[in-house]
């Protein structure tokens, strides 16, 4: 099935989203999915982590908080954005981000906290959130391994401002590469969906001219869509069996 609509695509021409349905597609699946409003679909998990630090704010000179335990595209991506990472030390029982040692990492400088659910291990989101909104700060859940992983029964990438997920080929849902960034707010989806289409206007970002803010290409294609579409139809499943064992 994901064979024949792979080769009715190439045939096409029809390989980049916007001349093509399915990545539109995947991405309202995948929010299903997951049980956030918005899903935009990206290259990878590294640009979709490159999207959301972007679209909340994270500039030169920022410090973000951070777990020490995690894949090194987390510290890559603040450096990317000029930012510089800080870590808060992890809860030895789990390797996950330990909330008790947030306040004591934060300055004038701190602009956001990245938890990272690694393994599919949930952070403990209520404590991070509680200090993210005592300071003001945005809070980006690296959720790259923890595709329907739970939370007090929210899905993991739902609980944040924002969630970014990977589907690079050695994860649970994988598509040789792919990412995406999960939210409930219209207007930050909005601008990421932007952002990651070079600066295009997108709904709510108005034709101010044809590239209205800056931006860069962060986008999916569509063969990545189909091979995920596919792979969707068994993560449950898998998922269910992984539990278990």
């Amino acid at each position: 099935n994901a064979e024949n609509g792979i080769t009715e695509m190439l045939r096409t021409g029809r390989w980049w989203r916007g001349n093509g349905e399915h990545v539109a597609e995947f991405e309202k699946k995948y929010a299903d999915l997951i049980g956030a409003k918005r899903c935009l679909a990206t290259a990878s998990g590294t640009t979709a982590l490159l999207v959301a630090t972007h679209v909340l704010g994270v500039d030169a000179g920022d410090e973000v908080l951070v777990s020490p335990f995690t894949f090194i595209a987390t510290y890559n991506v603040i450096f990317m954005n000029k930012a510089l990472p800080v870590f808060v030390d992890t809860d030895p029982e789990t390797f996950l981000i330990n909330p008790s040692k947030i306040e004591e990492r934060i300055t004038d400088r701190t602009s956001a906290i990245i938890p990272v659910h690694i393994y599919g291990l949930p952070v403990d989101m209520d404590s991070v959130n509680a200090a993210a909104k005592k300071h003001d700060l945005k809070v980006i859940e690296d959720a790259c391994q923890a595709w329907l992983g739970e939370y007090k029964g929210k899905k993991l990438g739902t609980l944040g401002d924002l969630g970014c997920f990977s589907f690079q080929n050695s994860k649970n849902l994988p598509a040789g590469e792919g990412g995406a960034v999960v939210g409930n707010n219209d207007e930050i989806m909005d601008r990421s969906y932007s952002f990651h289409n070079c600066g295009r206007p997108y709904q709510s970002v108005k034709r101010t001219s044809d590239y209205p803010i800056r931006g860069s290409n962060r986008r999916m294609q569509q063969i990545q869509a189909l091979i995920l579409m596919s792979q969707m139809e068994r993560i449950q499943k898998d998922a269910g069996v992984r539990l278990e064992n």
